[in-house]
């Protein structure tokens, strides 16, 4: 994960950080990384634009990624390394997350912001373990990823029908 725990502000003045901050997390989306919370100028990026408005920011990212890709057991090269789910994300690697920046901040409760996949591993790990949902005072689903099961909807059949008559 990445932290920023200080204003552009504060940085520039040498001053420390507040410790009564609220705590958010930010959780990228799929085939991103913590960078793509910071890409933008400071007053476009949701992470920059947070941490100037006074909160304690913490980035989180997901397996596989640049900042995010070392393990006790396995290489990138095995394709052990790689036998994981959204499910497992959601399971153990948010809670973990969750926890580190609650002990670390001082904070009973944070705020989480998903993008994409990062709102699926939300719902994952807060459906299963209601304390971990407890501890989120406020969650920001951007694009959340939903799958849309028995859609009958006639320009959807209209699609299939053709896809079927294509192959």
């Amino acid at each position: 994960m990445h932290r920023l725990p200080k204003s552009y502000d504060e940085s520039q003045s040498g001053t420390a950080a507040a410790t009564s901050k609220p705590a958010v997390l930010l959780q990228h989306g799929i085939i991103e990384s913590s960078f793509a919370w910071v890409c933008n100028y400071r007053n476009q990026s949701l992470a920059f634009v947070l941490a100037d408005a006074g909160y304690d920011v913490w980035i989180g990212n997901s397996r596989g990624n640049t900042y995010s890709n070392e393990s006790t057991h396995y290489t990138t090269d095995d394709d052990e390394f790689w036998d994981f789910s959204w499910e497992d994300m959601g399971l153990y690697d948010l809670p973990a997350m969750i926890n580190y920046v609650q002990d670390t901040s001082g904070r009973s409760t944070i705020s989480y912001v998903g993008h994409s996949q990062g709102v699926t591993q939300a719902l994952v790990g807060f459906a299963d373990n209601q304390t971990l949902a407890k501890s989120v005072s406020y969650f920001g689903a951007l694009a959340p990823v939903s799958q849309g099961l028995r859609i009958w909807h006639l320009y959807l059949l209209g699609l299939l029908a053709c896809n079927t008559l294509c192959e």
